[in-house]
């Protein structure tokens, strides 16, 4: 099975495209990710740079993927769609209380998770989401 890569950006050297859209930021971490639904297992390593130094989208992809298959992060929950799987993990990285996630990665995630609290997530069926998954929590 194959890691599904993503990179959290910053808003640094957006700029408007003539359709009137923004372009990406910088890239500032690399998040791989593999599902295991068998399982029911989320597992994900992220790779980040420090604020004063380039981010290298190859070399933060080949860290990511490396920490993946030695010490994984483990979320014993799966949701179907990609947008909700990174808010779990948006939300873990927020609640992880130690030294692996820096300061920088910990602000993005919050300030991902705010900016689309309010996004809808349309469910199809009555498999569990993260929406009804934090529904019983609550």
């Amino acid at each position: 099975m194959r890691a599904k890569i993503y990179y959290l950006r910053d808003r640094k050297n957006l700029h408007i495209k003539k359709d009137g859209s923004l372009t990406r930021g910088n890239p500032i971490a690399c998040i791989a990710t593999m599902v295991d639904r068998k399982k029911d297992v989320l597992i994900y390593a992220i790779s980040a740079s420090h604020k004063k130094d380039s981010f290298f989208k190859r070399k933060g992809r080949v860290l990511a993927e490396a920490r993946l298959q030695v010490d994984p992060e483990e979320i014993d929950c799966v949701p179907e769609k990609s947008y909700e799987i990174i808010k779990v993990i948006m939300t873990h990285l927020v609640r992880r209380d130690d030294h692996m996630v820096s300061a920088r990665v910990r602000k993005f995630a919050k300030l991902w998770l705010r900016e689309n609290e309010s996004r809808e997530v349309i469910v199809a069926d009555d498999r569990p989401t993260l929406t009804r998954i934090q529904t019983y929590q609550s």
